[in-house]
């Protein structure tokens, strides 16, 4: 069988199977999923026994297993729910059902499913059937596995690199005009980054896997595999894998119209999935989401491979035999100009959506490393800069380009070994860029992982309220007043009701007002001479839309003695 009768049937077998790995894979939400409210609440006394405990999120997730992802213990740490753990058909409502007939005491319900930007999302509550739960700050959410964390970061950004060498060096060489010889290089160059990408992409895979199994002595199960393997981000890592042999297969240098076709095509798809495995995977493949963020990491693909190629394979010691005829830089500098202006267009637009605040920018991890590869961004393009004043002088003076071959003047030899290092040094720095993008794309994004709290002190009446709401942002809420009597009146208040209302319209939320249930009363110690504080903590309370609130604060004394205020805070 010919090369070309081979190619006619492994190729659209590999096509079908990269549009199926996509085609049978679920939609995928817009954002990092946050839980929006629970039932019970965080903290909540039941008096009756719940049939289960519902989790709603703002965004479709998914269940890696729904024997483990989710579960129920008592005080004793026996587990305790009735059967598997289940989500609606939007995705954003997950049950996990309970025996009949629990006896009085407290219970943690807890659960890890997968959002649609392929973080794992682990959260807990603890609430108490017909007893007092333990009050708490805020709903505890469970953190991700730092190793897991920094293994699947490192794994992320080997395949973006390596995607870079592989995608980024031909469309450099073939713009440039470059010589066989370079072509031959950039072959090897591209062989070696797609077996780089294959095998962290498969290492990456397994990594994600780890994170999505509900704590660290959970045993690996073939169920839990198979459940993995057949979602969405194991299947996006299968179209990679088909996609990179696929460019490798059909490398399309003296191919006709349809090898070009089916390359780009392939290319396409392996830049995809990529996206589809981080934060720009958080949508459906035509939302706009995904469309930037691809659009995003073509443009530094391209950067980097055109650096890549000038720095080591054209203008190195074996340049001007590799390259072969002259070398079109100024169509070099148009694709550098057009790929960094993408970059700095796609990149704000993404770091609005992930940052959201200043405040989050700089006090999460996620926004520090945002802020380093700006920082890596600026010093690449001040060395752009420069190396595109050396090549403007190398190609209006062919003496500058020669310098270095028959012994020229002192400065035009200066200035044609300055060029090549600049450029390698400029590939250096892109380099790390694209790393950074890899592990960014590990990171809980900095709008989710920001937990801003709110402090207010206000008087109402004759008592004074020291509130704090954490966190103050889209979600649950945990409401902590410290309420302190004057001399006048010491008087501890026996109660204290609380109502939230969103100013305005209301959000399109439709809720007119949420209650704020104040479940646990903590008197003070007492001091002879001095009012006796006592603090009231509220159970959750899901807050559904970010802007300002209205917290109505209503002190009961006696059934006769009321008094009532108001505070304003922002929900991020």
């Amino acid at each position: 069988m010919t090369r070309r009768r081979r190619l006619r049937i492994v190729l659209p077998l590999a096509l079908a199977a990269i549009a199926l790995c996509f085609l049978v894979a679920p939609p995928a939400a817009l954002a990092h999923a946050t839980v929006l409210g629970t039932e019970p609440a965080h903290g909540e006394q039941t008096s009756d026994v719940p049939e289960s405990v519902v989790v709603t999120f703002d965004e479709p997730v998914s269940l890696p297993d729904p024997t483990d992802s989710a579960q129920v213990i008592d005080q004793e740490g026996e587990r305790i729910d009735s059967g598997e753990a289940r989500l609606d058909p939007s995705g954003t409502v997950l049950t996990v059902p309970l025996p009949g007939g629990l006896p009085r005491g407290i219970y943690i319900a807890s659960w890890r499913v997968t959002s649609a930007d392929s973080h794992v999302v682990g959260g807990s509550i603890q609430f108490g059937v017909r007893t007092p739960a333990r009050a708490a700050a805020q709903p505890v959410q469970e953190m991700p596995d730092p190793a897991l964390t920094i293994a699947g970061g490192t794994v992320k950004a080997i395949v973006h690199l390596g995607l870079a060498g592989l995608l980024g060096l031909l469309p450099a060489a073939l713009l440039l005009a470059a010589g066989s010889a370079a072509l031959r290089r950039v072959r090897g160059i591209a062989e070696v980054s797609g077996v780089v990408v294959v095998l962290a992409s498969l290492a990456q895979a397994w990594v994600q896997f780890l994170g999505t199994l509900n704590g660290p002595d959970d045993t690996i199960t073939w169920a839990a595999l198979l459940g993995f393997v057949h979602g969405r981000y194991a299947l996006a890592v299968i179209a990679r894998v088909i996609a990179v042999t696929t460019v490798l297969v059909l490398w399309p240098v003296r191919g006709g119209r349809a090898r070009w076709a089916a390359s780009v095509v392939a290319a396409l798809v392996a830049v995809g999935s990529v996206v589809v495995n981080g934060h720009g995977g958080a949508g459906s493949l035509l939302s706009v989401g995904f469309v930037v963020t691809t659009v995003h990491v073509i443009g530094a693909i391209l950067w980097f491979g055109g650096l890549v190629l000038l720095g080591i394979v054209l203008l190195g010691r074996d340049g001007p035999r590799a390259a072969g005829p002259p070398l079109r830089l100024s169509r070099w500098t148009v694709l550098a100009a057009a790929s960094v202006a993408t970059l700095g267009a796609t990149g704000i637009w993404q770091a609005v959506g992930q940052v959201g605040h200043l405040q989050a920018l700089l006090e999460t991890d996620y926004g520090r490393l945002l802020l380093a590869k700006l920082a890596l961004v600026a010093a690449a393009l001040l060395l752009a800069g420069t190396s595109l004043r050396l090549s403007r002088r190398r190609a209006s003076d062919p003496s500058v380009g020669s310098a270095e071959e028959d012994g020229g003047r002192a400065g035009g030899g200066q200035e044609d070994r300055a060029l090549p290092s600049r450029t390698r040094r400029e590939a250096g720095l892109v380099a790390l860029i694209v790393l950074t993008s890899g592990v960014l794309s590990s990171l809980t994004p900095a709008r989710a992982a920001w937990s801003p709290s709110e402090r207010r002190t206000t008087g109402i009446g004759p008592y004074t309220v020291d509130l704090e709401i954490a966190p103050a942002r889209v979600g649950q809420q945990v409401l902590r007043a410290v309420v302190t009597g004057s001399a006048e009146h010491p008087e501890q208040p026996a109660t204290l009701e609380a109502a939230l209302r969103l100013e305005g319209d209301g959000g399109g939320t439709g809720i007119e007002s949420l209650e704020v249930p104040l479940s646990y009363r903590l008197p003070g110690t007492l001091e002879p001479g001095s009012p006796t504080p006592v603090t009231f903590v509220s159970s959750a309370v899901g807050v559904p839309a970010a802007g300002r609130w209205t917290l109505t604060l209503t002190l009961v004394v006696d059934r006769l003695e009321q008094y009532t205020g108001a505070v304003h805070y922002e929900v991020r």
